[in-house]
């Protein structure tokens, strides 16, 4: 990065126009797949800055370099998900927050992509690497739950 954060910001951002804002779009389970509608910020979409920043609201939210690092995972999980299935990536149906998400993740739990579950598309709400080991067994604890209440996707 060389200390340009505007110029690298700029590279992440090439990144998550070309796999998310232009086509082809991608695909998963006959839906595309869609930034979020966050609020933009600096003319950058919001749902960029949920895929390289951290934080439970948005005025608190702080770039995190570990983010910066996996900005082409998303598309490439979902790929992945949407192809061979070759069980890399495992996935659910969340709906413990109230509403109805898919989660699919790495089978080591290592990486999250978070999907709200739209009619007709699914918005990408966030995705992030699983850095402490208390989140990765909740996701795997989320998963074998859902396996056994028939929401877990293969």
């Amino acid at each position: 990065m060389d200390g340009d954060w505007a110029q690298y910001r700029n590279e992440l951002y090439a990144c998550f126009t070309r796999d998310f804002l232009t086509d082809p779009w991608a695909m998963l389970l006959g839906k595309r797949v869609v930034p979020a509608m966050y609020p933009r910020l600096d003319d950058f979409h919001g749902c960029f800055w949920h895929l390289i920043q951290e934080g439970s609201s948005e005025e608190t939210r702080i770039p995190e370099p570990g983010r910066y690092e996996c900005i082409e995972w998303p598309r490439a999980i979902i790929e992945c998900f949407a192809g061979a299935g070759s069980g890399e990536v495992v996935a659910w149906h969340d709906q413990s927050r109230g509403d109805s998400r898919l989660v699919l993740t790495l089978s080591d739990f290592s990486y999250a992509v978070i999907l709200a579950a739209g009619r007709a598309v699914w918005p990408l709400l966030a995705a992030y690497p699983v850095e402490r080991d208390r989140r990765r067994l909740k996701l795997e604890n989320e998963y074998e739950a859902a396996k056994i209440a028939g929401a877990a996707l293969q």
